[in-house]
């Protein structure tokens, strides 16, 4: 091999060298970039997660304080219609769980504006309703109002709201109260389970007013009523506003829509299988039935209020002295309420009720009471709407 081609050839072999170490770099270049790519998107990625899950905790804590204002705005509407349960002078604080919400309240001649201010994790929300005030008539401001005969609940009834009872409160086994319990004299332990606050040795309250005169008038407005008894068979009917002078009496598959207040003179029987709707032109208005003898709902009847948000209801009133002036029976489903004026309530196994007021009132097993709240801003009054109208419920 001469000079020349010695030379051709390191030359060959110092480039082919140099070319070999400038790839590896590109390829160390390349894979630093990669992962410098890859280590971004990881974090990127990372990040994305945190800031959605940080999302999610903060959509969910801002539901919790807005369920606890809800809760706050509810509780004072309670406290506002029986001042025997307020806690002390607004602003105070009501504990919901693992949130909290401050309650507020201010009045004017005619209304009362209430504030909740709910607190999940220093998440808040806010809550305001505005009530109109005039009060008179009939108010239900517990699921369960009881005069100087007490309460009795036989095995696995239920009050889901709260009891006030001018005598005592005595449970079962495996009876229940959700909301707060007081009695003038003894709730018995351990049963019922008082789920809310137990308050024996609470002041005395009278039941509320019931307008006998002004319903009777109301019935009777035609002055056209009905002599003598008056049975309702099988298939729809309507009546109301009208007096009956004597018992009526709705027969097995009789459909009755009420139109208007109806005063019965005798007794009020709803056979099996009956079932009594409140026309739908009340809307979230109630009517009357006004009994001045007892009122029956034997086995599987039905009552129905009206479909609107809130939702309008009967309210069936005996005046009748003793033990059974209203009576429930078993598989009766009543969307409305009662009261007793001078006597007990009865209600049989599986009756369920949405509220109830009487001198005394007897639940058998697995009776229910399913308080509305909505109950508690409406009055039963000739006049029209009840004393407690929400004019404005928003949040702020």
């Amino acid at each position: 091999m001469n000079i020349m081609e010695k030379g051709i050839k390191n030359l060959f072999t110092k480039r082919w060298g140099a070319l070999k170490n400038e790839r590896g770099i590109i390829a160390l270049l390349i894979t630093v970039v990669v992962m410098f790519i890859g280590i971004v998107l990881i974090i990127s990625m990372i990040f994305i997660f945190l800031n959605r899950l940080e999302s999610a905790r903060n959509i969910e804590m801002s539901a919790k304080a807005y369920f606890a204002a809800e809760a706050g705005i509810e509780d004072a509407l309670l406290r506002e219609l029986n001042p025997v349960l307020t806690p002390g002078i607004p602003p105070y604080v009501l504990n919901v769980g693992d949130t909290y919400t401050t309650i507020d309240k201010s009045e004017t001649l005619n209304s009362v504006t209430i504030d909740s201010n709910g607190n999940a994790s220093n998440r808040e929300r806010s809550l305001r309703v505005v009530i109109g005030v005039d009060p008179a008539g009939t108010t239900f401001s517990f699921a369960a109002q009881i005069g100087d005969r007490g309460l009795t609940m036989a095995s696995g009834s239920t009050v889901n709201g709260q009891v006030y009872s001018n005598d005592n409160v005595v449970g079962a086994s495996n009876t229940r109260i959700t909301g707060d319990a007081y009695a003038v004299g003894t709730i018995s332990s351990p049963n019922p389970v008082v789920e809310g606050t137990r308050n024996e040795g609470a002041d005395f309250i009278p039941l509320p007013p019931f307008d006998e005169v002004g319903w009777a008038e109301k019935a009777n407005i035609n002055n056209d009523p009905i002599i003598g008894d008056l049975t309702l068979g099988s298939g729809p009917a309507t009546l109301g506003p009208r007096k009956i002078e004597g018992n009526l009496t709705l027969n097995t598959g009789a459909e009755l829509t009420v139109m208007g207040p109806l005063h019965i003179t005798g007794n009020f029987t709803m056979e099996q299988n009956s079932e009594i709707y409140l026309d739908e032109s009340f809307e979230s208005d109630g009517t009357v039935v006004f009994v001045e003898g007892v009122i029956i709902f034997m086995s599987n009847t039905k009552i129905f209020g009206t479909t609107a948000d809130p939702k309008g209801y009967f309210l069936f009133a005996s005046t009748a002295i003793g033990n059974n002036a209203i009576e429930l029976n078993s598989n009766a489903h009543q969307e409305g309420t009662m009261y007793a004026v001078n006597g007990d309530v009865y209600i049989n196994s599986l009756g369920d009720v949405t509220a109830l007021i009487g001198k005394g009132v007897v639940l058998e097993s697995n009776a229910k009471i399913n308080f509305d709240l909505g109950l508690i801003t409406y009055t039963f009054t000739t006049g029209g709407q009840g004393s407690y109208g929400i004019i404005k419920w928003e949040e702020q």
